[in-house]
């Protein structure tokens, strides 16, 4: 009866703590990330609709870097990258390489240079 007693508990409690962590911490993630993307989407077509159209093309070019920097410990973080994102990053170093972008930063531009040089994955590795 103690066992059950205690397993009930921990299922309680971990529910209980999953809950508090989803309307603490997970909710107010996801909300701060759409309204930072919808804050980028509105300078953007702003931009455009201003007729500003470099000022929207550096806008989503650091949009772009953005996104790419959260690949940058990758490789410390999982053990190997999924195809399909290897095949998104690809697409986009192709892209770099004909419409290359560089920031005021270089830390930043060696961080994304790192992202685009990632090698295939492998795909018959565990």
């Amino acid at each position: 009866m103690k066992i059950i007693c205690f397993l009930g508990g921990m299922l309680v409690g971990g529910a209980l703590v999953y809950l508090v962590i989803e309307k603490k911490v997970l909710l107010p993630s996801i909300y701060n990330s759409a309204a930072a993307h919808a804050a980028a989407y509105h300078r953007i077509l702003a931009y455009t609709r201003e007729g500003k159209t470099n000022d929207a093309i550096d806008s989503l070019e650091s949009e772009l870097d953005g996104e790419l920097l959260h690949f940058f410990n990758y490789d410390k973080n999982q053990p190997r990258i999924d195809p399909m994102q290897f095949r998104i990053i690809s697409r986009i170093a192709t892209y770099r390489q004909t419409h290359p972008h560089k920031t005021e930063s270089k830390e930043v531009d060696a961080a994304v240079q790192k992202v685009l040089a990632m090698p295939a994955p492998q795909l018959n590795s565990p």
